[in-house]
């Protein structure tokens, strides 16, 4: 029997890290933003169904835009759009 019948267990140590994406709006942009019918961007912080909300650490943040960008005349709305 080669090895003479012994077993090796490799093990490993796992260190998850959170990051940080620095979201400041439910829609981030750097170019022209078009909403057009009936769109809706909300800024809400919402936990997505099925999600553990021990993990979501800024539920009742309301601090946030709906939409986010560097010149706000890039955003041109038609029909009926909403921002919350």
């Amino acid at each position: 029997m080669a090895g003479g019948g012994a077993r090796q267990r490799l093990g490993q140590l796992v260190r998850i890290r959170l990051v940080d994406f620095k979201i400041g709006a439910a829609l981030t942009t750097q170019g022209a933003v078009s909403l057009k019918g009936n769109a809706l961007v909300n800024g809400r912080d919402t936990v997505p169904q099925g999600w553990d909300p021990t993990y979501c650490d800024t539920i009742g943040d309301t601090t946030k835009a709906g939409i986010r960008t560097r010149d706000s005349t890039q955003v041109s709305t038609s029909g009926r759009p909403a921002e919350r």
